[in-house]
């Protein structure tokens, strides 16, 4: 009887981590395009709100890898390995993945600002 239950709980649960992903990814298409759409004007606020964002998405990754060491813990415990609960894993491991991703594109550091430009002299 339980059984079916855990079982609709972590398909509900795959979706929505996978529908969390979706949405992480469309946001920083945003932010991406946003900052592109920008390009030059002064970048001091943008650079600034991008550390912002960085430093948010980096605890994120941070919370969410410790939340997918449970999530592994709990599937490795379970008496029967459930398929779902592989599919729930694996959705937890692209969650993860695409945080990292993410945390990475919103680093200032990552982005050409066209104010550090290197003399090209060729040696």
């Amino acid at each position: 009887m339980g059984g079916r239950k855990q079982q609709q709980g972590i398909e509900g649960a795959t979706e929505r981590l996978r529908a969390l992903l979706a949405d992480a990814e469309a946001a920083l298409q945003l932010v991406t395009d946003e900052v592109e759409r920008d390009e030059g004007q002064d970048y001091d606020d943008t650079r600034a709100r991008l550390g912002e964002l960085h430093e948010q998405a980096a605890a994120l990754v941070t919370k969410a890898e410790e939340l997918l060491e449970r999530a592994r813990a709990v599937v490795a415990g379970a008496e029967k390995r459930v398929e779902n609960s592989n599919e729930f894993v694996s959705a937890f491991e692209e969650l993860v993945s695409g945080l990292e991703s993410a945390a990475d594109t919103l680093d200032p550091e990552s982005w050409d600002w066209g104010d550090e430009q290197q003399p090209e002299d060729g040696g």
